[in-house]
């Protein structure tokens, strides 16, 4: 929550043969998290991004947002959560032609807990 600084992702995990990429950032935020969507989606559409799906979603038995993002042939799933004053954005995709990030990514969420 702290403007102008540059987060730092606490996980990347990426797969060559497969093409996927898996980025898990954790971020100090005074807010709800709505409020944390709406300022990941400004900067998504900043990017030139666009928001093809937006859903809550339960993982883990926490209440995330869930959005679907298409960019430059790229298809990436972002899961969005703020607890105890931080947010937490874990996002996976990859290249949009190749159908197979959906179940990886799906799976890497279904995997992601915060305690």
């Amino acid at each position: 929550d702290v403007e102008g600084e540059e987060v730092q992702p606490e996980l990347i995990l990426g797969n060559e043969e497969e093409h996927s990429l898996i980025l898990l950032i954790k971020d100090p935020f005074r807010g709800a998290t709505p409020e944390y969507v709406l300022a990941a989606v400004q900067g998504i559409k900043d990017e030139a991004a666009k928001v093809s799906a937006s859903k809550q979603v339960e993982l883990n038995g926490k209440n995330f947002t869930s959005l679907d993002i298409t960019r430059d042939g790229t298809k990436i799933w972002f899961w969005i959560l703020v607890k105890d004053g931080f947010g937490y954005s874990l996002s996976c995709g990859g290249p949009e032609v190749e159908t197979h990030h959906e179940e990886i990514c799906f799976d890497a969420a279904k995997s992601f807990k915060i305690k």
